[in-house]
């Protein structure tokens, strides 16, 4: 089965930057929705959700650290997705494992 997607916003139906959120519409191949993929940025966080053709919601996640340590190994190396953490921001996620990958 091929799959066809596409890509809405509050503004259009093609993909562009600059939305507030974004609808992905995942079609089969007779063009009948198989699921719809919601992305929203609230904040420092993202929300991400899934529904099926009957609008039926089928999952949600928000993606937020809320460890207050930012010296946690196991946020640093592994743990922390959020890619807009103020406690362990990207450059600090690549210097700690830089560090742990060259250690003796």
């Amino acid at each position: 089965m091929k799959l066809y997607g596409k890509i809405k916003s509050e503004r259009a139906e093609k993909g562009q930057g600059g939305n507030d959120f974004l609808d992905i519409e995942i079609s089969g191949e007779n063009e009948e929705p198989v699921m719809t993929l919601h992305v929203e940025k609230d904040e420092d966080k993202y929300e991400v959700s899934t529904w099926n053709s009957n609008d039926v919601r089928l999952s949600e996640l928000v993606v937020e650290c809320k460890c207050l340590d930012p010296l946690c190994a196991k946020c640093l190396l592994l743990g922390c997705k959020d890619p807009n953490c103020k406690i362990h921001p990207e450059n600090k996620k690549k210097e700690f494992r830089e560090m742990y990958r060259n250690r003796k």
